[in-house]
């Protein structure tokens, strides 16, 4: 079975842009990025070693952590970020 996007944000500079997609397969959430898929959970604690955001970051929507995630990835890099929701075909 394949993973399913849910959504993909860009964060931007006048220098580069990054693409990362929260992806879901049968309950569990992944996020890729460049050329490289991790499990959510693993890429919130390589952004956040030892910072007390992670347990509100691990629970709940998954869509919504996602996006506060990665808002605040944006303004710790002083980035923009672009949001595209990606819909069910049943939504």
């Amino acid at each position: 079975m394949s993973m399913r996007p849910l959504i993909r944000i860009s964060l931007f500079n006048a220098d580069s842009e990054n693409d990362f997609t929260l992806l879901e397969d049968n309950g569990a959430y992944f996020v890729s990025f460049g050329d490289r898929t991790a499990a959510y959970r693993d890429f919130v604690q390589m952004l956040f070693r030892d910072d007390e955001l992670l347990p509100d970051l691990l629970t709940g929507d998954a869509r919504a952590n996602f996006f506060t995630l990665m808002k605040l990835v944006a303004e710790r890099w002083n980035d923009q970020f672009a949001v595209d929701m990606i819909r069910d075909e049943g939504e």
